[in-house]
């Protein structure tokens, strides 16, 4: 008995010590608890917060005296009694121990059940509150006068009425099919699949269409169904949901611009709204509880993750940092709390600082770190976070010497050399890429994981050792070359800066100083002409990539990606208000031509509906680009080279194999076999046939040369899957002839097959993404272009964009995103995002509206 017990006892210990550990965990309450003591280094800023300096703010203006403290006397989780959840953080751990925890703009969370505890947020303390008296006001004073932006326009005539209201109508029809099939089959979720009729929750499940609707309802008269809306309003509860995450730029535009849109738009009437949007408001400044005051753009809401100290990201999309600024500066001028306000402008004041250091001055790159905190070690490679935009190099500069073709060894690089020619390198990959592009209201769209804040939390004492270098708004850690675009994960950081000196009244400049830098900065780097047909001219916003590196070429140091994305045709909207209030004449022809390239790429598909992301080719000069087809047929060939280089390879060593079968003809005559009998022709004489042997291709039988090269070409059948992501094999797809057979397509015959098989339109070389989900940018620039000249064309051309839709998008219970625009045989992918029924037909049916409808002198969209 005693030897068994000795045998035992490592086990006994094990369980013992595993006992106890759990007795230890269950007092101390959850796994937060675990970490508690390891986030006293986070908590040690540096010194209080202070206003900025008065070129920041208005002269004269003084803090509220009412606004107070955010946290001040706020109840605990413990106090408040809410349940406290046991299950820890699904987060992967970081370098320095640090917890590096990302998010998604759409995510489907599971339902709450029943049985289950409904967990709810609480204000508690803050860890680095802003005292009263440093917070940033709203200005004061009697708001500028800004320049007019809308026409003189004259009454119309009857004529005129008649067809405009009969349009009105139809889009008004629009709108009450799919509010319909909303309130019917996904009343309070957040997103209807108006195919189907089912219905999906990718946000927190508070109902996003319903509250990104309200405005539109009452803009187009259906005060019924507007004041049916309100009242669900109340069912929603903004301090529970079924994620565990808040997305903060998605949360914020979508539901807190549409309770502050709904109750401006109503005249204050609906109390509730206000309310729930300050309880919302609440909940959301939560996320900027960190060291710099920066938000944290994923936000763990619950107690586990809340309770403790917490920063920003060093890897934020740019749009979503920076648009947060017209919606919590709304909410602060209605409930007069500058705490609110103090928010963004912080913000603000950090683009503001940072905007004239970029790579490309007065631009931002689309991703940003916002963490406020350098730290040492950056060299390592192991400390960034490699993405497919931003490729991590060796930096260490010790390159093994490479063989050269003629099998001699390359003289070894020196470091600066390897520099140079890495660089180079990049700056003509670059040239080449077409960046994968990301939709203003939704940055993070189906899961791909690109738009992530990473908040972190330091948890161990290892990190508690590790100094904290403070620093603004900056680059990424290990950013070498950045991407700088007006498009996707950057657009309404732009978009709002106009937008926001309007609503602040003219009173704060610095929002006219940033935009200007920014308009400036984008029609010299991003704003090019293509070439397309008939010489149209139009203009179109592409993206760059950048680099400060010196021993890049200088010329090489900017390379543009000629893209043209949905998402961009904003800023034809953009620089048209801009123009007007900002006086900047030239502008306004800008945004025309931008606002006619994105009608163009409607006009241009079988369809008449835009896609989501193309490239085109642009023209040298901008004064003068001719139609020439020949080039276009070049950028829809760019392997054409190799293609025949391939062939003629091929070619050649067929031809070697015939002659070297000829010759063994007259002697596989005559030489007997094995068995005695005269050898079969191109037979070797006492060996079975060769299944590689040259010049057995037709039995089936292939060469090691031949069969590389069929696998390098491909079929249609077999690179169909991969044309738009492995496009050098997309392009040689096109070569399905039969070697064998001795075909082969030429530049024209390629190049018909392609457009054909791709339904490519004229003009265009390539598409990469063919879908179109229900986006209102396009319209939106075109309400913009007809109220600020009175150009009735305008109106023609966004009919054409309504009936094109309404044809290709309509379904049984709303209307559907397509999955491709270049063909008539397009199919429905059952998803209806809420800028659907909260910007795309509320442009359209404003088009068409009589001009004092949501003037815009009066309001800001």
């Amino acid at each position: 008995m005693l030897v068994r017990a000795r045998r035992y006892r490592g086990f006994i210990a094990i369980a013992a010590i595993v006992l106890l550990a759990l007795y230890y965990f269950s007092t101390i309450g959850d796994w937060e608890g675990v970490r508690n003591s390891g986030v006293d280094r986070l908590k040690q800023w540096t010194g209080p917060f202070t206003t900025p300096s008065n070129d920041k703010v208005a002269e004269g203006e003084k803090p509220d005296d009412k606004d107070q403290k955010a946290g001040d006397d706020a109840p605990t989780a413990s106090e408040t009694g809410e349940p406290v959840p046991t299950d820890k953080p699904d987060i992967p751990s970081g370098r320095f121990g640090e917890f590096t925890m990302g998010g998604k703009g759409r995510h489907e969370a599971p339902p709450l059940l029943e049985n289950k505890p409904v967990i709810h947020w609480s204000r508690t303390p803050e860890h680095f509150p802003v005292p009263t008296e440093s917070l940033i006001p709203l200005p004061s004073g009697n708001p500028k006068k800004v320049p007019a932006i809308q026409y003189a326009f004259k009454k119309e005539s009857e004529e005129a009425k008649a067809d405009r209201q009969q349009k009105l109508d139809k889009i008004r029809e629009a709108f009450k099919h799919t509010w319909k099939g909303y309130r019917e089959k996904a009343w309070l979720h957040d997103e209807l699949r108006p195919v189907s009729g089912a219905f999906r929750d990718p946000f927190c499940q508070w109902a996003a269409t319903l509250v990104d609707t309200l405005d539109t309802l009452w803009i187009m008269g259906l005060e019924q169904d507007f004041k049916e809306a309100v009242d669900a309003i109340n069912q929603l509860d903004f301090t529970t949901s079924p994620r565990k995450d808040i997305p903060v730029f998605e949360t914020t535009i979508r539901y807190l611009g549409g309770l502050l849109a709904a109750y401006d738009v109503s005249g204050g009437k609906y109390d509730v709204l206000l309310k729930k949007a300050v309880e919302l408001g609440d909940v959301l400044m939560g996320a900027f509880d960190t060291p710099n005051r920066l938000p944290i753009m994923y936000y763990y809401w619950r107690p586990t993750f809340a309770t403790n100290p917490h920063r920003a990201g060093t890897r934020v999309v740019m749009a979503e940092i920076g648009s947060l600024s017209v919606e919590f500066t709304r909410l602060a001028q209605i409930t007069k709390e500058n705490r609110y306000y103090d928010a963004v402008a912080r913000i603000t004041n950090e683009f503001d600082t940072w905007q004239n250091s970029t790579k490309i001055p007065g631009l931002w790159p689309r991703s940003v770190d916002a963490s406020g905190c350098r730290k040492p070690d950056v060299s390592d490679p192991l400390w960034f976070s490699q993405t497919d935009e931003e490729p991590i190099l060796d930096t260490s500069g010790d390159t093994p010497a490479t063989e050269s073709t003629d099998g001699a060894a390359d003289k070894k690089q020196t470091p600066e050399e390897q520099n140079q020619s890495t660089e180079e390198q990049r700056a003509k990959a670059a040239a080449e890429s077409n960046k994968q592009q990301h939709r203003k209201r939704e940055l993070a769209e189906s899961g791909d994981g690109l738009a992530t804040s990473e908040p972190m939390l330091s948890t161990t004492v290892e990190s508690d050792k590790i100094d904290c270098e403070p620093q603004g708004l900056t680059s990424p850690p290990g950013a070498t070359w950045e991407i700088f675009t007006l498009g996707g994960q950057a657009d309404s950081t732009f978009e709002y800066l106009p937008k926001q000196y309007m609503l602040l009244g003219g009173l704060v400049p610095q929002y006219q100083h940033m935009y200007e830098m920014a308009a400036d900065a984008a029609n010299e780097y991003l704003i090019y002409r293509p070439m397309i047909p008939d010489d149209r001219n139009v203009l179109i916003a592409g993206s760059v990539e950048a680099t400060d590196n010196k021993a890049v070429d200088k010329a090489k140091r900017f390379a543009l990606t000629p893209e043209h994305t949905h998402l961009t045709c904003f800023t034809g909207g953009m620089f048209g208000i801009g123009a007007k209030i900002f006086d900047r004449k030239d502008d306004l022809g800008i945004a025309a031509k931008l606002t006619d390239g994105c009608v163009w790429a409607y006009e241009a598909t079988e369809t008449g509906i835009m896609p989501e992301d193309m490239t085109l080719i642009p023209c040298d000069d901008r004064a003068s680009c001719a139609w020439n087809e020949t080039r276009w047929g070049e950028a829809l060939d760019p392997w054409r080279e190799s293609r025949e280089e391939q062939y003629r390879a091929t070619q050649e060593a067929r031809k070697e194999a015939a002659a070297e079968e000829a010759k063994k003809k007259p002697e596989a005559a005559s030489t007997p076999t094995q068995d005695g009998k005269p050898a079969e022709q191109g037979q070797n004489p006492g060996n079975p046939p060769l299944e590689n042997a040259p010049g057995n291709a037709a039995a089936g039988q292939t060469n090691p040369e031949t069969r590389t090269v069929k696998r390098q070409l491909g079929s249609i059948e077999n690179d169909a899957k991969v044309i738009q992501s492995q496009p050098e094999e997309s392009q040689l797809g096109f070569l399905t002839a039969n070697v064998e057979e001795n075909e082969f397509p030429t530049h024209e015959e390629f190049i018909a097959k392609k457009i054909k098989e791709e339904h490519i339109p004229i003009g265009i070389p390539s598409i990469s993404s063919k879908g179109y989900i229900l986006r209102p940018e396009a319209i939106e620039s075109v309400f913009i272009m007809y109220r600020i000249t009175g150009d009735t064309t305008w109106r023609e051309k966004g009919w054409k964009m309504f009936e094109a839709i309404n044809k290709h998008t309509k379904a049984e219970y709303g209307y559907s995103a397509i999955g491709d625009v270049t063909t008539e045989e397009t199919y429905q992918k059952d998803e209806m995002e809420s800028f659907w029924t909260a910007e795309t037909l509320k442009y359209f049916y404003l088009l068409f509206s009589t001009e004092d409808k949501i003037d815009l002198d009066k309001w800001v969209l």
